[in-house]
């Protein structure tokens, strides 16, 4: 499967007063573009609707920020903290999150296409009702964090934690989780869900419990 990478110009204009930037997108109804965005901090701010557009953020922290029907088109997050904000019904598309700490972040209703998230901390984020299409996930913790009713298609996933994780009426067919850590997660009772799903013989023992079985060496 092939991601396609962010497209970015070499050399970008440093920022530093994302503020500023954002209200005078707000007040033009305008996109960010073309900016290196380095070192920020922001907690609690108003991000609602605001596109970023071939737009890198470097070792930025937007805590619990307001982020409602986000956009980053052809960007990528570097060393950032977004943890606990609210990106709901976010648009993704050609970004990259490296390195990042997402741990609470809602993303739910949001569609990714084209995204890589590499080692970064997405523990109890929610993806719920989320379109996932061409997204590679590696050397990342997810427990604990719920993909309920998800659209998947090609996922690839590589060296990543899925301990406890909600796949609630998501179907798992021809998602691959062997290079993965898979245990303890939340599926219907009928386990639809799993119809299809690529596991090691020890994850499927470990799934196997969802319907009571004892497997003995």
């Amino acid at each position: 499967m092939t991601i396609k990478k962010p497209d970015l110009l070499r050399e970008l204009a440093p920022v530093t007063d994302l503020q500023s930037l954002i209200q005078t997108a707000k007040q033009s109804e305008c996109p960010i573009i073309e900016a290196h965005i380095c070192d920020v901090v922001l907690s609690s701010e108003d991000l609602y609707g605001i596109e970023f557009q071939h737009v890198i953020f470097e070792k930025c922290t937007l805590s619990a920020c307001a982020m409602e029907k986000i956009s980053f088109t052809d960007s990528a997050l570097v060393n950032c903290d977004l943890s606990n904000s609210n990106m709901e019904q976010g648009y993704f598309n050609r970004c990259t999150f490296q390195n990042c700490k997402l741990l609470g972040a809602n993303f739910q209703h949001s569609l990714f296409r084209d995204v890589t998230f590499a080692d970064s901390q997405l523990r109890y984020a929610a993806f719920d009702r989320s379109k996932l299409q061409n997204v590679s996930i590696s050397n990342s913790n997810l427990n604990d964090t719920s993909f309920a009713e998800c659209q998947l298609k090609n996922l690839d996933l590589n060296e990543t934690e899925f301990l406890q994780s909600n796949f609630f009426h998501t179907p798992l067919k021809r998602i691959d989780f062997t290079r993965c850590r898979l245990e303890g997660i939340c599926v219907s009772g009928g386990l639809q869900e799993l119809g299809g799903v690529i596991v090691t013989p020890f994850q499927a023992a470990e799934l196997a419990k969802l319907l009571g079985v004892i497997v003995k060496d």
